[in-house]
């Protein structure tokens, strides 16, 4: 279980990361 958790803690993280870095690469 909590590997689970972690796993998913961060995949939250890298999303979040992904997610901006793709918004800085839209936005001018």
């Amino acid at each position: 279980y909590l590997g689970f958790f972690e796993f998913v803690h961060n995949a939250k993280n890298r999303g979040k990361a992904l997610l901006s870095a793709l918004l800085e690469t839209l936005l001018p």
